[in-house]
């Protein structure tokens, strides 16, 4: 079985963008640790990963949510590293489209 990382951080770009437009200008990518509750995607935009996923589900529903929003990478399948190329990719993405822009 494979883990569609791509599809999942499609996902959580697209939960993101609902609450947060500019989300990725908060992240930095240096500091990005998908193991870590203040380094991660959730925890660079909101200040920690758990407040995070209440402004993202404020019902509280969100636990099989945050792997299928690619924000944690599901156990045993060793796609951390995979997961945090995509958000880099996508966030690089977007400043180079926003600098593109500004010229």
């Amino acid at each position: 079985m494979s883990y569609p990382y791509q599809k999942y951080v499609q996902n959580g770009v697209a939960a993101l963008n609902k609450i947060e437009p500019e989300w990725w200008t908060k992240v930095s990518l240096w500091k990005l640790d998908m193991h870590s509750t203040r380094r991660c995607i959730l925890g660079q935009v909101f200040g920690d990963f758990e407040y995070g996923l209440r402004k993202l589900w404020n019902n509280g529903h969100y636990g099989p949510l945050m792997s299928s929003m690619g924000f944690m990478p599901l156990m045993g399948f060793g796609q951390t590293g995979k997961i945090r190329r995509e958000w880099k990719r996508i966030i690089r993405n977007r400043r180079s489209v926003q600098i593109g822009s500004s010229l």
